[in-house]
């Protein structure tokens, strides 16, 4: 797994924070998911942006085929 995070605004403990994922790109044994997060009251100023990049583990602890069910519930 490999994380680039983007720190943009302060969050507060109090703040109630809305996450947002969605697969930018899908190949047979990983993908990369973008993420922003903001706060509940002002989605439009984003506090974090993140970038993930994983990989399918199967039980073998080898990287496998992400299964179909996942990939139908990442893309639109």
């Amino acid at each position: 797994m490999r994380l680039e995070v983007d720190y943009l605004a302060e969050a507060k403990r109090e703040d109630r924070l809305l996450v947002r994922t969605w697969a930018h790109s899908l190949r047979r044994t990983s993908m990369i998911l973008h993420q922003d997060i903001v706060r509940a009251d002002d989605p439009i100023v984003s506090v974090v942006r993140a970038r993930v990049k994983a990989v399918w583990i199967g039980p073998t602890g080898k990287p496998t085929r992400v299964p179909a069910e996942v990939c139908a519930g990442l893309l639109p």
